[in-house]
C-alpha cells in the first residue's frame, strides 16, 4: 500500500516522522534566515547551505555562518560562488533559479 500522492508524510500509517538533526539547523549550515525562522525555505537556502558546504570541504573549517567566510578569497574556486552572491546573508541576495 503506497502514499497517494500529494498526501503528508504523517498521514501514512508506519511512517515515522524524520527530525532534521540539530546540527543541520545551525551555523554555518543553515541559513540565517532559516535560523531566525523567519520567511519560507526555498532553494536560496540550499544555495547557501552547499556554498557553506564546498567551503568546509576545501578549508577544513566551517565558515562563521553569516555571510562570505572571511579567507573565502583564499579559495579561487570558492571567489566564484562569492562573486554569484551564493554566500549573500539575504536570501534576496541570493540568486533565483533561472527560468527557461
Amino acid at each position: 500500500m503506497g502514499r497517494r500522492p500529494g498526501a503528508p508524510l504523517r498521514a501514512v500509517r508506519g511512517t515515522a516522522r524524520r527530525r532534521t538533526p540539530r546540527a543541520l539547523r545551525r551555523r554555518p549550515w543553515a541559513s540565517p534566515e532559516q535560523r531566525a525562522g523567519q520567511g519560507d525555505a526555498d532553494p536560496r537556502d540550499d544555495l547557501w547551505s552547499v556554498a557553506h558546504l564546498a567551503h568546509y570541504l576545501l578549508s577544513g573549517r566551517p565558515a562563521r555562518g553569516e555571510g562570505p567566510p572571511a579567507d573565502l578569497a583564499d579559495y579561487r574556486r570558492l571567489a566564484a560562488l562569492g562573486q554569484a552572491g551564493l554566500f549573500a546573508a539575504r536570501a534576496a541576495d541570493r540568486p533565483r533559479r533561472r527560468r527557461s
